[in-house]
Order: structure tokens, then sequence, then C-alpha cells
């Protein structure tokens, strides 16, 4: 018993540890967390032309070897019409003798033409964020030397006490 009792009073005064050496010995956990994103958008544009409108006037004399004679009101000139969303046109032949002329007329109407183009314009973004997560301890207080000086001394004079105990004994 005497024995047993002066292995737990010399564990009792071995496992004391003051915070600054745990702190020594096993220091705060800081933890850190990097989020990166990286965003790249891809936009479709519509690019837009305007053409003016314009007209243009084109005949061309076909020379033939036989005159046919006839008269405009028998054989009234036919015309071929062509429309489309850009233009128009028109074309018809003058049969005067041997001297037949091909008539030609295009007109082209104003417009806006426009070329949708995909993912023509890229806008990237980039954004990074770290948090730091610190888990602070509280600072061990300040002990002044003298008060060190009289806790040792009454530690020792009581281990005395109690091993004078178990040695009469």
């Amino acid at each position: 018993m005497k024995v047993g009792f002066a292995i737990l009073i010399i564990l009792l005064s071995v496992s004391c540890v003051t915070q600054r050496k745990c702190l020594e010995k096993f220091p705060p956990d800081i933890d850190s967390v990097l989020t990166i994103r990286d965003t790249t958008i891809y936009r479709d544009t519509v690019i837009s032309r305007y053409l003016p409108g314009d007209t243009v006037y084109s005949w061309r004399y076909i020379f033939d070897t036989v005159e046919i004679n006839t008269e405009p009101e028998l054989y009234p000139p036919d015309t071929a019409f062509a429309e489309t969303d850009l233009a128009l046109a028109k074309a018809w032949v003058d049969v005067r003798g041997r001297f037949s002329k091909v008539n030609v007329i295009l007109i082209q109407k104003d417009t806006t033409l426009q070329f949708r183009l995909d993912s023509a314009l890229r806008a990237s973004d980039h954004w990074e964020r770290l948090y730091i997560t610190e888990v602070h301890t509280v600072p061990e207080r300040f002990i002044p030397l003298w008060t060190k000086i009289l806790i040792s001394a009454l530690v020792l004079i009581i281990l005395l006490i109690l091993l004078r105990g178990i040695l009469k004994n």
C-alpha cells in the first residue's frame, strides 16, 4: 500500500504539464479552404449589314439573218418576272424586224442582311476566395517567479512529509 501510494504521488507530479507545453506538442488546428471558380460564357451574336437599293438596266441586240415583219399588236412582247425578298427582275424582247433587242431590268431592294454567329463572344471570369479557420487557445496566464518558487517549495515540503510518514511505518 505504501509503495502504491508513493507511485501514485510520483505519477501525479510527473503528469502535470502546463498549457504552454501542450501548445508546443500539439499546435492549434488551422484549416484553410481555397475555393476557385472559373467561368467561361460563350454568347451568340448577330452581325447586320445594310445593303442600299439599286437599279441596273441592260440590253443586248440580237441580229437575225431573216427579217420577220410582225406587227407588235399581233405578237405582244412577253415579260418575264422574277422576284425575291432581295431583288426584282424583268426581262422582255423587243422585235423590230432584223434588229431584236433583249431588255433586262434588275431592281435591288433596300435590305439588311443578318448573320448569326454561334459562340462568337467569350467572357471569362476567375473567382478565388480563401477561408482560414484557426482554433485560438487561451494564452497561458503570467505567473511571477516568486509565486513559482513558493509553490515549488510547498510541493517539496508536502512530498517530504509524505515520504517521512511512509518510511516511518
